[in-house]
């Protein structure tokens, strides 16, 4: 769904993450987007970078997750990229903002 497709949805879930609250129709919610993506290592050559060593280096990782378990594949994914949607009340939104601006997220 593209970001003005879902600019638009209205959020069915009433309720706020954070706190428990349910937030009655006529107050505001809050959706809340969390991207956690690790930042890229590898860097790629524009003027010509070895495909052999990249199908290697690719055949070789398909390799190592065919050995490992779905939780462990699972956990290599989330190091790499995870998304997270949540839904706050005002108070809590409020909060959120607190923290954000004093670039305190974790308690």
């Amino acid at each position: 769904m593209s970001e003005e497709q879902d600019a638009g949805r209205e959020i069915a879930n009433r309720t706020c993450d954070q706190c428990g609250q349910w937030v009655p129709e006529d107050e505001v919610l809050y959706e809340l987007r969390v991207v956690l993506r690790a930042e890229p290592t590898a860097k790629v050559d524009d003027a010509g970078s070895d495909l052999r060593g990249l199908q290697r280096e690719w055949e070789d990782l398909v390799e190592k997750m065919e050995g490992m378990s779905n939780e462990e594949v699972e956990e290599a994914a989330d190091q790499v990229y995870e998304e997270y949607g949540f839904v706050l009340c005002g108070p809590c939104r409020k909060e959120l903002h607190r923290r954000l601006k004093r670039r305190t997220l974790l308690p």
